[in-house]
């Protein structure tokens, strides 16, 4: 009896055509059978997720009159939204790290993610259509696809596939997450604040900015430049390129500041600097021990020199040198020329030449005597021949050692000619002037000078204002 005999049946569905509820009210002796209702279903339409055990519990327990739920869809499934996965610590805790003893070092704390260059940085997981489902009639009922996220790329960024799926570094520098989320690499480590304890001790491959100070007691290091806007309180800060302070370095002499480059800053106090070229310092130097391959430069109308040590290998310009309180200082210009040792070597090699060229002649114009003669065996010949032979190379010998000496000595010499020291304004007594080695220390206060070395001497020379 597939058909809806005497109204037995009666079925209900949901909006979405995913449930049926069947209710069977039969009168005595026309109860249905599991084929019937079956049968019936069938007959509905309905194909999918018929409950086989609810239709059967229906029949055995004669559950007449009662809406029993006897099919249901095969729901579809929801696809999955695309995810990001990055490779690094988006939101970085800066926690200090903790020593052997278990003690907390508070001044090394890793603030800046450092990368490389084709270093991963994050990566897409692409999001799922979803797998359709069918309503209770067959009919196709489709998933709701993820939602698509990007990788949202930055500066110094790029994509290593053509789906933009993975995202790498496109140069060595610092990973960081910019205001609108975007995945960026800068070659610059900037501090917004201090260099405290809130960020530790700086270590970057690349150039570095501090917007603030740098405290006592911490360090700063860079394969590049290091830029401070504030003053540096007995911090050091060590940078492969230029080291700028636009104000300057000040303390107790706990510090230091090596720059394979250039040093420019306002002032130092009580500090040492190292530079690998120029030390150029717009104001003052006090009680500081500087140091630069190439030249110190303190040259504007502010510029003094006072107490303390400052060298340059070359070229040494201030527009004061100490002050009226004749507070001892040391300027120097050049490396001592020829070193005195060398000099001393040259002089040696020259006299054991010489030396030789002395018991060489003798034998040499008596072996000639015997020749002109014609006494001389054919053998001795050779051997004269070989004695002047040598003697010619131990006088070119002993020439080129002498012309080495002059240059070493003389102020036009290759060594010698780019080195000098200049007093723009004054100095003081009290302070010791130095060039290629040799010194005078100033017993008054002198005017405008360049000092510069001529015949292992050094001399004066007046500057004239035009």
């Amino acid at each position: 009896m597939p058909e809806n005999s005497n109204n037995i049946y009666s079925i209900a569905y949901n909006p979405q055509k995913t449930k049926a509820v069947l209710t069977i009210d039969p009168t005595p002796g026309n109860e249905p059978s599991v084929n019937d209702v079956m049968e019936y279903l069938s007959s509905e339409g309905i194909k999918v997720g018929i409950i086989e055990s609810a239709v059967s519990e229906i029949i055995s327990k004669m559950k007449w009159g009662k809406p029993v739920l006897i099919a249901q869809a095969i729901e579809p499934q929801n696809g999955e939204d695309a995810s990001i996965k990055m490779f690094f610590d988006a939101e970085p805790s800066f926690i200090p790290e903790r020593r052997e003893d278990g003690s907390v070092d508070f001044f090394n704390i890793k603030s800046a993610i450092q990368v490389l260059k084709n270093d991963p940085l994050a990566e897409k997981t692409p999001l799922t259509l979803g797998t359709p489902g069918k309503n209770i009639f067959g009919n196709t009922i489709v998933g709701i696809p993820g939602k698509d996220k990007d990788i949202n790329n930055g500066v110094n960024t790029v994509f290593e596939d053509e789906e933009n799926t993975r995202l790498i570094a496109e140069v060595d520098g610092h990973v960081s997450l910019g205001s609108i989320g975007q995945i960026m690499v800068m070659k610059e480590f900037v501090v917004k604040n201090d260099v405290d304890f809130s960020t530790g001790n700086l270590d970057f491959n690349g150039d570095i900015k501090v917007n603030g100070i740098v405290k006592s007691g911490f360090q700063v290091k860079a394969s590049g430049n290091v830029e401070v806007f504030g003053v540096v309180e007995d911090g050091s800060i060590y940078a492969g390129g230029d080291v700028i302070l636009r104000r300057g370095y000040m303390g107790g002499g706990k510090g230091e500041i090596k720059a394979g480059q250039d040093v420019i800053m306002k002032f130092v106090r009580n500090q040492k600097v190292f530079s690998g070229r120029d030390i150029v310092i717009s104001e003052s130097s006090v009680n500081a021990y500087l140091s630069a391959e190439r030249a110190i430069r303190v040259e504007k109308s502010k510029g003094k020199i006072i107490g303390g040590i400052a060298i340059a290998k070359k070229i040494l310009s201030a527009q004061q040198i100490g002050n009226e309180n004749k507070i001892t200082t040391r300027v120097m210009a050049g490396q001592p020329i020829g070193e005195t040792a060398e000099i001393k070597n040259l002089d040696k090699e020259i006299a054991s030449a010489q030396e030789n060229i002395d018991k060489m002649e003798p034998a040499i114009q008596n072996l000639r005597k015997k020749a002109r003669a014609n006494i001389l065996p054919q053998e001795a010949q050779l051997s004269l021949k070989q004695l002047e032979y040598t003697f010619q190379i131990i006088l070119t010998t002993i020439k080129d050692l002498q012309k080495k000496r002059k240059q070493l000595l003389d102020v036009d010499g290759t060594i010698a000619a780019g080195m000098y020291l200049k007093v723009i304004g004054k100095a003081f007594t009290g302070s010791t002037i130095t060039v290629g080695g040799i010194s005078k220390k100033l017993n008054e206060t002198i005017g405008p000078r360049i000092f510069r070395l001529g015949m292992g001497e050094l001399k004066e020379e007046r500057i004239f204002s035009k």
